[in-house]
């Protein structure tokens, strides 16, 4: 049951995270990395992820589920993607107390899609009078939730946490050291 389960505006939005996806891939294939590499643990997952779909796959060519199911499970993918991806960034943040090379703006941005994917399947409910479209959509009502509130934690701790970034606390107590020892070796010249 249930309005058309996807939308043109969900499709596009995809294709374009896709390619938006490859040319971030592409730049850190180009990009020096200064020596970063995937954890194990990034590579175990990936790997476990990518079996497990070629293994659905094979099962969606035996006609065992349908091709709209195995495509939905990309989306459960995403979905735990994204539980996971901003998480490292928030204890970074937490333990610099600072959030100085992180962009705010894509988080406001994200932001404001969360909010407007909702808007959309609240409007789609209202407007077919079936409500269960609004939560039927585990996936898509699970990313916004999500996007929203990582993003609600990065902008806390960007304009209400750690407003100052790290740096100028840095440098102003070497400042206040600095003028300490001076202010001591005065005292040492003036007592010899």
């Amino acid at each position: 049951h249930g309005v058309i389960n996807v939308q043109l505006s969900d499709f596009c939005f995809s294709f374009h995270a896709l390619i938006i996806t490859a040319l971030t891939i592409l730049q850190c294939l180009c990009y020096e990395r200064g020596g970063q590499r995937p954890s194990p643990l990034c590579l175990f997952i990936l790997a476990a992820v990518g079996c497990g779909m070629i293994m659905m796959l094979i099962v969606a060519t035996s006609c065992c589920i349908s091709w709209f199911q195995y495509v939905s499970i990309f989306s459960y993918v995403k979905l735990g993607v994204t539980l996971f991806k901003y998480s490292p960034q928030v204890y970074m943040n937490f333990k610099k107390k600072s959030t100085e090379a992180v962009s705010i703006y894509q988080f406001l941005l994200d932001l404001t899609g969360g909010a407007l994917s909702l808007i959309q399947m609240g409007l789609i409910a209202y407007n077919y009078d079936d409500w269960m479209t609004f939560l039927g959509d585990f996936t898509k009502f699970g990313l916004a939730v999500l996007s929203i509130l990582y993003d609600l934690i990065f902008i806390t701790q960007h304009y209400i946490l750690y407003r100052e970034p790290s740096y100028r606390h840095l440098k102003e107590d070497e400042e206040r050291r600095e003028s300490s020892v001076g202010l001591m070796q005065e005292e040492e010249d003036e007592d010899s």
